[in-house]
């Protein structure tokens, strides 16, 4: 996830931006499978965060 974030961080435009943060969020997804559940579940825990 760093190397991802690092990505992001190092990319020069806009497209390639957010081909990085698309590349984040597969981890991210990957992440939320391994837990057995799903990417409207951790919005909802996110927004209610705020």
């Amino acid at each position: 996830m760093l190397e991802e974030y690092n990505e992001v961080l190092l990319s020069k435009n806009k497209n390639e931006r957010l081909g990085e943060i698309a590349d984040m969020m597969e981890v991210i997804s990957s992440l939320i499978e391994l837990e057995n559940s799903n990417l409207e579940a951790v919005i909802k825990m996110m927004k209610g965060k705020g």
